[in-house]
């Protein structure tokens, strides 16, 4: 009913654009990735799919190479975390269900538009470590995203390809960019802020 809803209002507010909905991530998946699936603008994804985590689809999408899919976020939460959680997970924006039309329709736009929408609803939540996190170059975030999962130096190095030394190298610029004393305190903020490391598939382990 929800996905309907949605589009139904959305045809008659942005008439510009063809709107296809899914109700779980299986069938998300398929389209978004399928051979002859449509060529897609912008997700608009419902946090909680029944027993399913929507957020579970951002991290399904980091492993497919290309252009990047915006993602809008929609959830009932009204909670930091959780805004903090899906932007750490590569989404674009978060609206509440509680909001009226005009946000969401103001947000999707702005999405689109290439900009981003993350409410602040906890000033204390968002803090210096989700703020710096999300300035580090991709290969940063990747060490310290395998780092808060528990590989270790070695397991890193396979993973991305690179040296024992080099991941060395690349926690000592991390620790002292983000002003945290070692792999326990990275998961330590992270859990505060909400903050959920992306997660890597084909991780190798030893």
């Amino acid at each position: 009913m929800l996905a309907a809803g949605l589009k139904s209002m959305l045809e008659h507010h942005i008439p510009d654009h063809d709107y296809v909905t899914c109700t779980n991530l299986t069938a998300a998946r398929a389209l978004l990735f399928g051979k002859d699936g449509p060529a897609v603008a912008l997700v608009i994804c419902d946090l909680g799919l029944g027993a399913e985590n929507g957020a579970e689809l951002l991290t399904y999408m980091q492993a497919f190479s290309g252009p990047r899919i915006p993602v809008l976020m929609i959830s009932g939460l009204v909670e930091q975390a959780a805004v903090n959680s899906c932007r750490g997970l590569g989404a674009k924006g978060y609206v509440s269900k509680t909001d009226n039309t005009d946000v969401l329709i103001e947000a999707i736009r702005t999405v689109l538009a290439g900009g981003e929408v993350f409410p602040s609803w906890d000033n204390k939540c968002t803090s210096q470590f989700l703020d710096r996190a999300l300035k580090l170059t991709d290969r940063q975030r990747a060490v310290m995203d395998l780092a808060i999962a528990a590989l270790s130096n070695k397991e890193i190095a396979r993973e991305l390809d690179i040296t024992d030394g080099t991941v060395k190298n690349y926690l000592r610029q991390i620790y002292g960019f983000l002003n945290v004393k070692n792999r326990t305190d990275f998961g330590v903020q992270a859990a505060k802020c909400g903050y959920i490391p992306r997660t890597f598939p084909t991780a190798h382990r030893v």
